[in-house]
C-alpha cells in the first residue's frame, strides 16, 4: 500500500470512530443504614471503568475510589459550583432505572412516592426516546438504587473538551487582564 491509502484509511477510520455511538451506564446503590452511595461506571454495561462509595464526613464529601485512594470535596466548594448542562448537547440519557426499597413506617413510604413521582415526571420531561422505569418495594431500611445510561460519541466529547479549553482561556486572560491593570 501506497501512503495516500494509508492516510485514506486513517482518516476514514478515524472518522467512523469519532461517531460511532458509545454507551456507558452508571449504576449507583444508596445504602440509609451504611450511609453511603456505592457507585459503578462501565463502558458498554460491561467493561468497569470507575467504582467505589461516597459518604458523608464533618470536612466534606470523602469519594473512595480504592482501599487506599480518596478524595475529599469540601462542601462549600459543592455550594458554589453551579452545573452548565448547555454543555452536554451530544450526550444522551438513554435508561432511568430505579428501586426503592423502604419500610413500612410512613415517612418512608411518603418518602418513597414522592421518589416514584420525580422518577416518572422526568420519564415525562425527557423529549427523546429514554426508557424511565421505577419501583417500590416494602423492606426493612431504606435502599435507592439506579441505573442511567447516557450515549454520545467521541466527536461530543472532542466538542465538550474544546468548549471548556476556550473557557479556561478566556477566564485566565480576563484574569490576567485585571491584575495587569
Amino acid at each position: 500500500m501506497d501512503g495516500l491509502t494509508i492516510a485514506v484509511l486513517s482518516a476514514g477510520a478515524a472518522l467512523l470512530l469519532a461517531f460511532v455511538p458509545i454507551w456507558v451506564t452508571f449504576d449507583s446503590h444508596l445504602d440509609g443504614n451504611a450511609r453511603k452511595l456505592f457507585f459503578g461506571v462501565r463502558l458498554y454495561g460491561k467493561l468497569r471503568l470507575l467504582g467505589g462509595y461516597i459518604e458523608p464526613r464533618r470536612e466534606g464529601i470523602a469519594v473512595h475510589l480504592s482501599r487506599k485512594k480518596a478524595l475529599l470535596v469540601a462542601y462549600e466548594k459543592l455550594l458554589r459550583t453551579k452545573p452548565d448542562l448547555n454543555k452536554l448537547h451530544g450526550f444522551h440519557l438513554k435508561e432511568v432505572l430505579s428501586v426503592t426499597e423502604t419500610g413500612a413506617e410512613a415517612g418512608n413510604l411518603l418518602l418513597a412516592a414522592l421518589l416514584l413521582c420525580i422518577g416518572n415526571a422526568a420519564g415525562a420531561a425527557v423529549r427523546e426516546r429514554c426508557t424511565v422505569r421505577s419501583d417500590v418495594l416494602i423492606s426493612t431500611g431504606f435502599r435507592l438504587t439506579a441505573r442511567l445510561k447516557v450515549e454520545f460519541t467521541l466527536f461530543a466529547v472532542l466538542v465538550l473538551l474544546i468548549k471548556l479549553a476556550l473557557e479556561a482561556f478566556v477566564a485566565w486572560k480576563e484574569e490576567r487582564k485585571s491584575t495587569t491593570s
